[in-house]
């Protein structure tokens, strides 16, 4: 018996490859789209219940702050709003890189009537010797102090830093735990966690926790 060769267009063999590839592609963008309708519907619930006001997109313009959250191009969403003793909190969604490689943190924002030189507080260890690579500098305190074995403090305006950085404040530290980093500049504090996006409830419990982490530079 004699059996023939089937010969296969190469455009149906690549349709054959790229198309259930494609439907793999558009399955995994409608679940990513459907997982956060529900996160902006669970946040504007929260929002209502909490005391805040929700919006889509944050309602300043972080292009203006030089050094502060500009860091990897990202853009911002999913804000809540709210005003406590003079100084407006806003807690939203920084989103940067994409695919694989998108990125999400929450932002604690306090714009507050008071003005700061540009700096940058972190946890020692984990962001010392990176930020010595990049040039930045460091402030440096008695190092026999539980402040300085503790938390990392970077800025290139070293008196007003330190003007800012009083004895109330590194007591303030000393006992009060650091988790995560606090960016300043201009009336801005920023507190955040990279990498670490907050669920719809923690919100309202991590805004109470950041304005007593906060507190000694707001009022």
């Amino acid at each position: 018996m004699h059996i023939e060769a089937v010969v296969l267009h190469p455009f149906f063999v690549l349709s054959l490859i790229f198309v259930p590839v494609g439907l793999l592609v558009w399955l995994a963008i409608a679940k990513g789209k459907e997982i956060e309708k529900k996160r902006s519907e669970d946040l504007k619930r929260i929002a209502a219940q909490s005391g805040f006001s929700y919006s889509d997109a944050l309602d300043i313009d972080l292009n203006s702050v030089p050094i502060t959250m500009r860091v990897g191009g990202g853009d911002s969403c999913n804000m809540f709003k709210t005003v406590r003793r003079d100084v407006v909190w806003r807690i939203f969604d920084y989103r940067t890189g994409g695919g694989r490689n998108r990125r999400c943190t929450t932002v604690i924002m306090a714009e507050s009537p008071r003005s700061f030189p540009a700096f940058i507080l972190s946890e020692r260890n984990r962001f010392d010797i990176l930020a010595k690579l990049f040039g930045f500098h460091a402030i440096e305190f008695d190092k026999d102090q539980p402040f300085s074995k503790l938390c990392f403090l970077i800025g290139n305006d070293d008196t007003g830093i330190r003007n800012v950085f009083d004895q109330k404040v590194i007591r303030h530290f000393e006992t009060c735990k650091l988790c995560g980093t606090i960016r300043a500049e201009m009336n801005m504090v920023f507190h955040f966690q990279l990498g670490k996006t907050l669920t719809p409830e923690e919100r309202p419990l991590k805004l109470e926790e950041a304005e007593k982490v906060l507190s000694v530079f707001l009022h």
